[in-house]
């Protein structure tokens, strides 16, 4: 499920899964690591701790990062048009919002 969910994210950000799981810290790389703590957390329910470890990170760490995204959808058009284009290529390629 995290490789499907990975892969998703990643095409949706035109990157490869390697670069957004990796340790790699570029604008383009961490806000696509930024979206997928939040769908992970909101959408599917992971807990923080859980996404943490998956990934190398502190759970302050995915805090930030969620904290980030949802600010930003409620105030950025940027943040929710790309919030919109995930959760769009989520359903199209097979993935649950459940």
């Amino acid at each position: 499920m995290f490789e499907k969910i990975e892969s998703i994210i990643a095409d949706s950000f035109g990157i490869s899964r390697e670069r957004l799981i990796g340790k790699e810290l570029l604008r383009e790389v961490t806000d696509a690591k930024h979206f997928l703590y939040y769908i992970l957390y909101f959408i599917y329910g992971y807990k923080a701790i859980s996404i943490a470890e998956r990934y190398g990170v502190t759970k302050v760490n995915v805090y930030s990062s969620i904290r980030q995204i949802h600010n930003g959808i409620r105030t950025q058009k940027y943040y929710a048009n790309i919030h919109a284009r995930i959760l769009k290529d989520i359903l199209e390629k097979g993935g649950d919002l459940s």
